[in-house]
Order: C-alpha cells, then structure tokens, then sequence
C-alpha cells in the first residue's frame, strides 16, 4: 500500500519541459531575465501603454505617464480588483513602471549621492540592468497610507495572492543573497501565471 501511495503522489507532480531559445530570442518574454548581471536589450517596438488610461477605479497611479506592457496592466487590473473586491480598499498605488536608461541613472545616481557607490548597487541596478526597463516591473504603495505596508496587515493579501496573477514579489529578504538587492516589499515583477 506504501508503494502505490508514493506512485499516486508522483504522478501529481507537475510535468517540467525544458526548452532551448536562441540568443535572437533570449531578450523577449515573460521570464527575461534582467539583472546585475544581464544586460536589457531595449526591442524596436515596444508593447507599453500608460497605466492610467486603462486602470480600473480599484487601485490609484502615482502619475498619470507611469507605463507597463498592456499584459501586465491587465493582469494588475484583474489583482487590483480582487484585493478591492477582499477588503473593499482601493489605495494600492503604483508607483514606478518602465523606466528607461536615463530615468533608470537619475535613480541609480540619487542612490549613489546619498549611500554612495556600494550601498547604492544593493537598492538600485544600474541603467540598462534594472528590471523596469522591461515594461514587466512595477512598485506599488499605499495611498494614502493607513499604517500598514505592502506584505502587511490587510496588504499582506498582496503578496499572499500576487502569484495567481503571474506577478512575484522580486527581491524578498532571504533572496538577498542571490538577487544582490536589498529587501524591497513594494517591486513586483510579471513572469506569467504558469511561472
């Protein structure tokens, strides 16, 4: 009986497919990856739109020129309602989206001025290495603020929930070690629901 218990649990793991993808198509996609290490190949064309003409009224934009990919605005859309639609909250605010290498500097350099050089790597990437520059990354806030944070009291339902969407909460504090960022509650990134 033992045995055909173990046999049924292996059967329910997940199948995992390996794919191969050139260099042509390694710069493309959900699962890009965008790091320290890995420079962002900025495409031609780009799939951005302004967050605030396609948001729905449960959560706020910082500024009305805040842009992400269409996909992933969606997909904030349909997490935004469903945390409204939970706790009949709609402060959740995004504050930062896609960046470009010259708003990605101002922030690295602001960093750089007021940590200097070394502290500034671990709370910001350098321009052409950030993952906002994808159009997949996002930092939310709360406003106005009730005293909780993202990942706390009431918004713990954020990080609980952000995977059923394909969002994941990009840089936890026992990642620190392999993503080379601090601690960072409010970055959410988009991978795709199946990742």
């Amino acid at each position: 009986a033992g045995e055909d218990s173990e046999t049924s649990e292996e059967s329910k793991a997940p199948e995992i497919k390996y794919i191969n993808v050139d260099n042509a198509n390694a710069t493309e996609g959900d699962l890009i990856l965008v790091n320290s290490n890995h420079e962002y190949a900025f495409p031609s064309e780009s799939e951005l739109v302004e967050v605030y003409e396609y948001k729905t009224s449960s959560y706020k934009v910082g500024d009305t020129d805040i842009s992400l990919n269409k996909s992933v605005v969606e997909k904030l859309n349909q997490m935004a309602d469903a945390f409204y639609s939970a706790t009949d909250k709609n402060n959740l605010t995004v504050t930062v989206g896609f960046l470009d290498s010259e708003a990605q500097k101002e922030v690295y350099d602001k960093k750089v001025d007021s940590l200097g050089e070394e502290q500034a790597a671990i709370w910001a990437q350098k321009p052409g290495f950030s993952e906002h520059h994808t159009g997949l990354a996002f930092n939310l806030s709360i406003y106005p603020s009730d005293g909780d944070k993202i990942g706390e009291g009431t918004y713990k339902w954020v990080t609980d929930n952000a995977w059923q969407y394909g969002f994941i909460r990009r840089y936890p504090a026992d990642k620190a070690s392999v993503t080379l960022i601090n601690d960072d509650p409010n970055h959410f990134r988009y991978v795709g629901v199946a990742h």
